[in-house]
């Protein structure tokens, strides 16, 4: 597929959007899906019944050895090709939620106003795994124990009960709160607060507490996470 083709929909223009499933005029709930390579829509029934589906794909510049970039206006124009796609099985009056997911993690850098300043770096972008594999190996324990402080987090958001030691994995691919512990190159207990309001934005804040030593809390949701530390 060809640029142009990807910019269009793809050699048939994505797909139509209609499908037999579901009432008429049954409320629907939208989910769309930024991929990796294509934007995917469906509109489902309460009782989930399929009522559209939408998809366009768009175009990675791999250019370079390493590099998968794209244009997150792509991203957009995708978008309203999928919505127009689904709104002639399942009309707008007949939306109710819309849910989103993306792939991640994705890097676009944007202006104040919101507005990209360059193309986005997708997940499958390899050109900087050198830097990366230099800063694990110079950042060491701190880095284990942030990621840890991350599932202990995701630990209590779950609702999922435990105190042990939040743990990092060395083997990739994982994802979960599975204790494997020979793949736990680090743990680490991490003391639990909670913000004194909902945040709605992952933030990580790194304070230099005196003596060689700071504190690198995590902060989601109804949690803060901090990681106590100290460099030698």
């Amino acid at each position: 597929m060809t640029p142009c083709e990807a910019e269009n929909g793809g050699p048939s223009g994505g797909s139509s959007g209609k499908t037999s499933d579901g009432p008429s005029d049954a409320e629907v709930f939208i989910g769309l899906d930024l991929g990796t390579s294509s934007l995917k829509g469906v509109a489902v029934t309460a009782g989930g019944e399929v009522a559209a589906r939408g998809h366009a794909p768009y175009h990675t510049t791999r250019d370079a050895p390493g590099q998968a970039e794209q244009d997150p206006g792509n991203w957009l124009r995708a978008l309203r090709r999928v919505v127009r796609q689904m709104q002639a099985a399942a009309p707008p009056r007949r939306w109710r939620a819309i849910g989103l997911s993306a792939m991640i993690p994705t890097l676009v850098t944007v202006d104040a106003s919101g507005a990209p300043t360059g193309p986005a770096v997708t997940w499958e972008d390899a050109r900087a795994e050198a830097q990366g594999d230099a800063y694990r190996a110079a950042a060491g324990e701190a880095l284990c124990a942030t990621a840890g402080a991350f599932l202990k987090a995701e630990q209590s958001r779950a609702g999922i009960p435990g105190d042990g030691p939040s743990a990092l994995y060395k083997q990739t691919g994982q994802w979960g709160l599975a204790c494997n512990a020979p793949q736990d190159p680090g743990r680490i207990k991490m003391p639990m607060n909670k913000p004194p309001a909902p945040l709605e934005t992952l933030k990580y804040t790194l304070s230099d507490e005196g003596g060689n030593t700071g504190n690198l809390p995590l902060e989601w949701e109804n949690h803060i996470a901090s990681v106590p530390f100290t460099v030698k």
